[in-house]
């Protein structure tokens, strides 16, 4: 592994004494630490699909270390010699490490394009909903799930060159009072299933959670669902026309588009599902 020092001072003196590659869409991660004991728990973070690539390129390394800050021991975790994040805990450090893996994935994934949205499958098709964090989506997607639909994801719609939706089963992020870590919880702990199959786009529902509001959906145009989509898009800007395309071949004439502000999320998810389910009767 080709190392990122650059000559910084933070890494003065650093033996790494454990390393690994992984490959997600062409997109190659690296990381290294300091302790070996440290590299399995950042491991277990790296993104929904990630194949050991010991060979492979790297489009990113991470580094690792533990080491005495204002008379404390505190993890601090480098993306090439830039560091990003720093917390006594490990699992808050390897935390960090996921979510910036998963952000150079969603960037930089080759022939797929990464919308932010939840997603599960129902009846064959894929329900997205797109939004940005703090809209509610990981809530709604798991009252989905509760309700009898299979489990994609709670933060990207992966969107290959057909527009058709493929699985990012990490697990739920379940938030949690200001300044505590979210809970993290597999689909099989709310009695559901993660979907494996790519499937095609059946309804795009652009909402966001709002205390006490009442679920009065308009129908929404394929234009709308397309900005919808297109909003969300990770690389938008930087891979204008994959997107484009992408999202184009994704809406088909059986896209049913939604929109409008929710309250709770379990009468939404069933009003969702009863729908979906009325439309393939």
């Amino acid at each position: 592994m080709t190392p990122a020092d650059d000559g910084r001072s933070d890494f003065a003196g650093v033996t790494w004494r454990a390393e690994a590659r992984a490959r997600l869409y062409g997109v190659g991660i690296g990381v290294r630490v300091a302790d070996a004991d440290h590299l399995p728990p950042l491991l277990a973070h790296l993104p929904h699909g990630s194949i050991l690539d010991p060979t492979g390129n790297v489009d990113r390394l991470y580094s690792a270390l533990l080491r005495e800050d204002r008379g404390a021991p505190a993890f601090h975790l480098y993306a090439g010699g830039r560091r990003i994040a720093r917390h006594a805990e490990l699992e808050r450090v390897s935390r960090a490490f996921a979510a910036g893996a998963r952000h150079l994935v969603a960037m930089r994934a080759q022939r797929r394009i990464f919308i932010h949205a939840g997603v599960v499958g129902w009846h064959g098709r894929a329900v997205v909903v797109p939004g940005r964090s703090m809209t509610g989506k990981t809530s709604l997607v798991a009252e989905l799930v509760r309700a009898g639909a299979d489990y994609y994801s709670d933060e990207y719609a992966v969107l290959d060159e057909d527009g058709s939706v493929h699985p990012f089963a990490k697990p739920l992020s379940i938030r949690t009072p200001a300044g505590r870590p979210q809970h993290l919880i597999e689909v099989e702990a709310i009695g559901g299933r993660a979907g494996t199959a790519p499937l095609r786009i059946g309804a795009v529902l652009s909402t966001r959670y709002v205390p006490g509001a009442a679920w009065r959906p308009e129908v929404g145009s394929p234009g709308a669902a397309a900005l919808a989509l297109f909003d969300n898009a990770i690389p938008a800007r930087s891979r204008f026309r994959e997107v484009t395309e992408a999202v184009t071949a994704g809406l088909d004439d059986e896209v049913r588009t939604w929109q409008g502000i929710r309250g709770d999320a379990a009468p939404v998810a069933r009003w969702v599902l009863a729908q979906m389910a009325a439309e393939r009767i």
